[in-house]
C-alpha cells in the first residue's frame, strides 16, 4: 500500500495514488513514462555506434521508469551526460563542429536544421544552469518532479529525432 507523508499536498497525494505503473514479465514494477514518449522510450534499441552513448540512454530510461523519484532525478543525469556524449560523437574540429555536422547529418531544410541548433543550445544552457550534472553554488535546483518529467521529455525527444533521423535507433 502507498502512503503519502502526512505533509503531502492535494496534488502530491493525487499523482502518487495515480500515476501509471505496470508490472513486467520479470517481476518489476515500472512507472509508465508520459504517453507522448512511452513507446519511443520503452521500445527504442539504441544503435549509435557508440557503447558509452548506448550505456548511457538505456540507463537514463530504465532509471526514468523507477516508481522512484530520486532514481527519476538521476535517470534526468545520466540523459544530459548522454545528450552532452551524442554532441560530440560526429567528426569536427571541436564540439559546436561536431554539433553542427550532427544536425546537418539529420535535417536538409534550413529552417528545421536552425530550430535543432536553437534547442540544442537552449539544452546545453538549462544543463548548465540548473542541478543536473553541476552542483555549484550558483546552480538552480530542480524545483520539482513535474519539472524533471519536462526536462526529460523534452531532452529525450531531441535525442531520439536525431538519433532517429540518422538510423542510430529502431523501434
Amino acid at each position: 500500500m502507498i502512503t503519502p507523508s502526512p505533509s503531502a499536498t492535494s496534488v502530491q497525494i493525487y499523482a502518487l495514488l495515480h500515476e501509471r505503473r505496470q508490472l513486467t514479465n520479470d517481476g518489476v514494477v515500472i512507472r509508465l513514462a508520459p504517453e507522448e514518449i512511452q513507446t519511443r522510450l520503452v521500445d527504442a534499441v539504441f544503435q549509435t555506434g557508440d557503447g558509452t552513448l548506448n550505456e548511457l540512454l538505456n540507463a537514463a530510461r530504465k532509471k526514468y521508469l523507477s516508481p522512484d523519484t530520486g532514481e527519476r532525478r538521476e535517470a534526468l543525469e545520466k540523459l544530459w551526460d548522454a545528450f552532452e556524449r551524442l554532441k560530440s560523437i560526429s567528426p569536427g574540429k571541436d564540439k559546436k563542429a561536431q554539433v553542427t555536422a550532427l544536425i546537418e547529418s539529420t535535417y536538409t531544410e534550413p529552417d528545421t536544421r536552425t530550430r535543432l541548433d536553437t534547442e540544442f543550445n537552449e539544452l546545453t544552457a538549462i544543463g548548465n544552469k540548473y542541478n543536473i550534472r553541476h552542483f555549484e553554488k550558483d546552480k538552480l535546483p530542480i524545483p520539482d518532479d513535474a519539472f524533471v518529467d519536462w526536462l526529460f521529455t523534452r531532452c529525450y525527444s531531441s535525442i531520439y529525432a536525431v538519433l532517429y533521423k540518422t538510423g542510430r535507433v529502431k523501434l
